[in-house]
């Protein structure tokens, strides 16, 4: 049987997708975690010598919740979106 079989059985595909499901539980970053999710990427800033993540926390409508700051921060986002006009000029785009 060819993946351009037209004749392809009920059973036998149920098979392949129990054996597939299978070897996706068996390899070894299934189900593991060994640290919490983090910026893997830094990109330069501009000309100058900063380095930010290449991810950003938009904030702009953040309001007095410093944990949620810190987890990001923690996880390695150093570049915060703190414009409040970008959120008004979204709202005449939209």
């Amino acid at each position: 049987m060819s993946v351009d079989d037209p004749t392809l059985r009920r059973r036998d595909f149920l098979v392949g997708a129990a054996l597939a499901g299978l070897a996706g539980a068996l390899s070894p970053a299934a189900g593991t975690v060994d640290e919490p999710p983090r910026v893997r990427r830094r990109v330069p800033l501009g000309k100058t010598e900063l380095e930010i993540s290449d991810v950003s926390f938009g904030s702009s409508r953040l309001r007095d919740d410093e944990d949620l700051v810190r987890h990001v921060f923690d996880r390695g986002i150093n570049c915060f979106a703190v414009n409040r006009m970008a959120e008004e000029g979204h709202r005449l785009l939209a």
